[in-house]
C-alpha cells in the first residue's frame, strides 16, 4: 500500500487512457476545444494506476467538457472524471472515488451511449451519455459506475 499523487499533468497520468491536451485537428490555439469530433484529442498511455477511466484536469474552470465527451465517446469503455481546480479525487483500492475540495468533478460514462455516429464534418453524436456532478464528501464505484448513497 501507499499513497501516489499529483496535480494537473500529474493528476492526468494516473489513468491508463491519458490526454495529453494537444488538439489534432484544429489548429488554432486561441480557440481550443470548440467541437466535439471522432479524432481532435490526442490520448497516449498513462501510468495505468487507474485502469477503468481517464482524469482531465482543472476542468470547469477551463471548460474542458469538449474534449472529455470526445475522448469518451470514442473510449467507451472508460468513464471520464473531469476534475476541476482545488479539488481531488481519493481512490481507494476498492476501485471507489471521494470527492475532496473547494469545487466540483464530473463523471462521464459512455458504456450504454447508443447510437454513436458521425455526421460528414467528423461531430460525433450519440444518445443516452449519463454524467454526474459530484461535490465535496461524494463518493462514486468505478466498477459499478453508481454514486454510493
Amino acid at each position: 500500500g501507499g499513497v501516489i499523487s499529483g496535480t494537473s499533468a500529474g493528476a492526468a497520468v494516473m489513468s491508463k487512457l491519458m490526454i495529453t491536451g494537444n488538439e489534432l485537428i484544429n489548429k488554432d490555439s486561441s480557440d481550443i476545444f470548440v467541437s466535439i469530433q471522432k479524432g481532435n484529442v490526442e490520448v497516449k498511455e498513462g501510468f495505468g494506476f487507474i485502469k477503468s477511466a481517464f482524469i482531465d484536469q482543472h476542468f470547469i474552470r477551463r471548460k474542458r467538457l469538449n474534449r472529455s465527451i470526445s475522448v469518451v465517446l470514442e473510449n467507451p469503455n472508460f468513464l471520464g472524471i473531469g476534475i476541476d481546480e482545488s479539488t481531488c479525487i481519493v481512490v481507494y483500492p476498492d476501485e471507489t472515488i471521494e470527492v475532496i475540495g473547494e469545487n466540483q468533478v464530473m463523471i462521464f460514462d459512455a458504456t450504454n451511449c447508443r447510437d454513436v455516429r458521425l455526421d460528414k464534418n467528423g461531430n460525433l453524436g450519440g444518445e443516452n451519455l449519463i454524467m454526474h456532478l459530484l461535490i465535496d464528501g461524494d463518493r462514486f464505484n468505478l466498477e459499478s459506475k453508481e454514486v454510493i448513497e
